[in-house]
Parts: structure tokens; sequence; C-alpha cells
């Protein structure tokens, strides 16, 4: 089987594990696949015969069910019809600033993929709960959950036990996410402080998932941002680390007692290895997986204390952690010691029951995958 492999992967970390991991799916319940790869935000005029001469066109997770998805985010080709393989969405996602499921419209052009799919009679895997909800209500029934494909490291999936079991007060090593959002930067200073002074772990490593550099897709106000930030944290002696344009940085994390902070797939990576995993989220996408695991809210959506733009493009980069003041950062950082508390309380109860939930959404995705073969 031909399978032309659409993905959405350019410099962020996590999309390239969504796609290493979506591969993985694939060649296991469809061994004899040959895939052929598409980036999926870029016009498909010219590889037209190349994709009309496979099977099916598959696209492979991320924040596929955008509000204006098609043809601003994923431009395919100007008439749909001209695409004759059937199309298959593999564990796709809404991309939500908020959890209100009647405010997320799709535009009319938009509809017209989503009734693709639909019409190709697949089914859309949904990478979560939520984005399911938004696909219900704007008439889209044909759903399945399968979780998102970086949910699944195939040698790990059946595992119910943290592999890594910190002990409270003898934690050796703690990563922390990058925030995706260029406002939350001075409360990524604050969960450093927490970190250190609370938590107080042998070793901190802070991770940036789209690097600190300014390139073709970090530019202006987000890479001056980030450059800040990681001149602030050289001040603090936090040991940094980029893992953006791979999925292979992710390995940095495989040696740490737990992951606390920002970036969606960092948890679901620490997850998928069975560490402890704490998200503060940004956006749905944080509510929409941690609602699906059954796992607490933390951030945004849970506190409403976000919202102030960080205004951190001055050189003083040492006003960064008083521009997050304690009022506003303490509901977020006293939601998250809680909740770390409860944990360890509970020998990780929750984690443990979002391993086997984990563990049931892989058996949608492969059942969803074997329509194919």
């Amino acid at each position: 089987m031909n399978i032309a492999l659409l993905s959405g992967a350019d410099k962020n970390a996590g999309d390239f594990l969504i796609v290493h991991r979506a591969k993985k799916l694939i060649e296991q319940e469809i061994p004899d696949c040959v895939l052929h790869e598409f980036k999926r935000n870029e016009d498909l005029e010219s590889s037209l015969d190349e994709v009309n001469s496979c099977d099916v066109v598959l696209f492979a997770g991320g924040p596929g069910y955008m509000q204006d998805m098609y043809p601003n985010k994923m431009p395919l080709v100007g008439d749909l019809n001209r695409i004759k393989p059937p199309f298959f969405a593999m564990g796709m996602g809404a991309y939500s600033l908020s959890a209100n499921v009647e405010s997320y419209l799709f535009t009319d052009q938009s509809r017209t993929l989503l009734e693709r799919f639909e019409r190709d009679g697949f089914g859309l895997g949904c990478r979560d709960g939520l984005t399911e909800d938004i696909l219900h209500q704007v008439g889209v029934r044909n759903t399945l959950m399968t979780g998102c494909p970086a949910w699944y490291d195939l040698d790990k999936i059946e595992a119910q036990a943290l592999f890594r079991r910190p002990v409270q007060g003898n934690i050796d090593h703690i990563a922390i996410s990058d925030p995706a959002r260029p406002e939350n930067i001075p409360l990524a200073c604050s969960l450093v402080r927490y970190v250190v002074e609370e938590l107080q772990p042998r070793k901190i490593t802070f991770v940036f998932h789209r690097g600190w550099k300014s390139d073709q897709y970090s530019r202006g106000y987000l890479a001056t941002c980030q450059q800040n930030l990681k001149t602030w944290l050289d001040r603090q002696r936090i040991d940094v680390c980029g893992i953006e344009y791979s999925n292979e940085g992710f390995g940095v994390y495989n040696d740490t007692d737990m992951h606390i902070g920002f970036r969606v797939h960092a948890h679901i990576y620490n997850m998928s290895q069975r560490h402890p995993s704490f998200l503060i989220e940004e956006d749905g996408r944080g509510w929409g997986l941690d609602e699906t695991l059954g796992l607490d809210h933390i951030g945004k959506l849970a506190s409403g204390t976000f919202g102030e733009k960080a205004r951190i493009m001055s050189p003083y980069v040492g006003a960064m952690e008083t521009l997050f003041s304690k009022r506003r950062s303490q509901p977020v950082l006293s939601k998250l010691d809680s909740v770390i508390h409860a944990e360890f309380e509970s020998d990780f109860s929750k984690m443990r029951a979002a391993f086997k939930k984990m563990e049931e959404s892989y058996s949608v995705m492969r059942n969803h995958l074997r329509k194919l073969a």
C-alpha cells in the first residue's frame, strides 16, 4: 500500500515526535506500506500526480482541525475533488485557546474538508475528548478518540507503573519545558524559582522545544522573548537545552525524575515513558489532554490568571520575574504544588490511571489504522 503522509513538522520538536511515532504505528499495522511524505502546510499542486498514485492520503496528528484549516493552514489544492485517494485523519486535534466548545466554529471552506473526511468513511481520529466534542457540535458525528500518535511508545505502551519513581525530598533531576506563549515567560521564571526553592532537585534542565535562536520560523518578538529567557536562565546557572528540528532531542528527558512545564508534547513524551509529568496548560490543547487522561488542570484555564503581555523586550532581563507578580503567579504555583504533593502521597495514582487510559486508547488507534490494511 502506498500512503501519502501529510505532516506539520517544521521546527517544533513536538511535531517531529508526532510524525516519528505516527510512522511507527502505521508500519506496525500495515507492514507492507510505502510512505510518501509531504508537508501539509504547502500547496500540493506540484506533487498532485504522486499523491494521486497513492492508495490513501493520511493526515498525521497535530492541530489539524483548525477553524481555518483549509486552505489557510493546509492549502492542499484548490479543488479537493482533484485529490483522488480517500482522506484518513489520524489522531488530529483542535487548536483552541479555551475549552469553550460552542465558540469554536469552522470556516465554510474548512467545512468542505471536514465533509471530505466524513464522505471517505474511515471516521475522524481525534487526539482528545475536547476535539471530539468540537466536531460533534458542528455536526460531525463519525469520530474516534484515538489519542495523539505521540502518546504511544510501542515498547512501553502496556506498562502501567512508573519507570522513574522520584522520592519526595530526594529528587535528582527535574526537566522544565518552555512556554509556547510569550506572555507566560514570566511565569516560567517563577516556576524555576519554585522548583529550586521547594522541590530542591540536585539538577534542573530547562528545555526549549523550538530553541531560542531567531530563524525563519521564530522571528521578532517571539525570538527576543526566548533569547531573554535563555539569558536569565544562564544567570541563574540553570542548564538549558534546545531540541528543535528533530524528535531525537526528547532523549534529554530520559534521565530525569520528573517533568514540569508548558509544552504539551513534553508532557506526552514523559507520560509515554512512564515518568511523572505535570503540565501547566496554556490553551485548549493542554486542557483537552489532561481532561481526557483524568489529570488535574493547572494553569491558564484552571486559574484565569493569565492575559498580561510580557514586556520583556528590554535588555534588563532581571526585571522579568517582577513582571509576573506574586499575586498572579501564586494561584498557578499553589495549584501545581498541591497536585505534586497529592501525587506523591497517593503513590502517583492519577498518573497510573492515565497510563491505563493511554493503553485503552491505543487499541482504538490500532483498530482505526487497520481499516487501511
